[in-house]
């Protein structure tokens, strides 16, 4: 459990490179799949450093090149899971959300604090905020098993 809160911080931190990324792509016409697949590259190479320097660092892996391409490529597949429940979100989710006026009411006070009118743009940081969440789970499970996972010593 203590790993995994290791691992949610430097995801959160993680997270907070992406967001900021992708609303000031989005927020500067950018589209919004583009925008979400820089902002996590971005992001994933700030969680490497942190996850291979403290969240996994006494499992005896030492930060290299070849650590760093299998950390991307776990990030690759979760990258596909993040843009799938972004783009699923921003057709499905956001449009039947805007029907409630609870919803209706928060993208629209999201709108005013970040001083735009453009409902699209607001909805896919939200979308972007759930394809993160999702992606998570699947990421902790690679890195955990997979790319960080403890080494043996061999007598």
């Amino acid at each position: 459990m203590k790993r995994f809160i290791k691992f949610c911080i430097a995801g959160g931190t993680g997270a907070i490179v992406n967001i900021f990324i992708f609303t000031i792509l989005n927020l500067s016409n950018v589209n919004y799949i583009f925008s979400s697949f820089l902002s996590f590259i971005i992001s994933a190479t700030t969680t490497y450093e942190i996850n291979a320097s403290w969240t996994f660092n006494d499992r005896g892996q030492k930060k290299s090149k070849k650590l760093w391409a299998k950390f991307m490529c776990i990030c690759t597949i979760t990258l596909g899971i993040n843009l799938l429940t972004l783009y699923l979100s921003e057709k499905f989710l956001m449009p039947a959300l805007n029907n409630y006026s609870f919803f209706q009411k928060t993208f629209e006070i999201t709108g005013f604090l970040l001083k735009t009118d453009i409902l699209q743009k607001i909805t896919a940081i939200y979308s972007q905020c759930l394809g993160i969440g999702v992606a998570t789970i699947f990421n902790f499970i690679g890195n955990n098993f997979i790319i960080f996972k403890k080494r043996t010593n061999s007598s």
